[in-house]
């Protein structure tokens, strides 16, 4: 009938997938898996990111040279990141599942 959609294409299910595999590992005892990273997920991560940056984003000098752009928005993120820790929470829980639904906890 008609082409077959990206969507309908891709198994997980997600429209735009960034990494092709998942990826198993253990929290305490507990195996889990690292899900594919999809654009809700890679939305989140970039919410991590800029949410402790904020005010210093104003603050940057978009016409210095690229190594001291490069200073100051590292300098920037070292700082602001840890403001972020409901997001990174967040990024972590849409990311990371238990292999077995019972170690699940909402």
């Amino acid at each position: 009938m008609g082409a077959k959609t990206k969507a309908a294409e891709d198994p997980a299910g997600g429209l735009d997938t960034i990494a092709p595999t998942e990826a198993p590992v253990t929290v305490g005892d507990i195996p889990c898996r690292v899900k594919r990273l999809r654009m809700r997920e890679l939305m989140k991560l970039v919410r991590v990111s800029t949410t402790g940056l904020g005010d210093g984003l104003a603050r940057l000098d978009f016409n210095a040279e690229a190594k001291e752009f490069g200073q100051q928005l590292f300098g920037m993120a070292i700082v602001g990141i840890p403001e972020a820790e409901d997001e990174f929470v967040e990024l972590v829980q849409a990311l990371v599942e238990p292999v077995d639904p019972r170690h699940l906890r909402i």
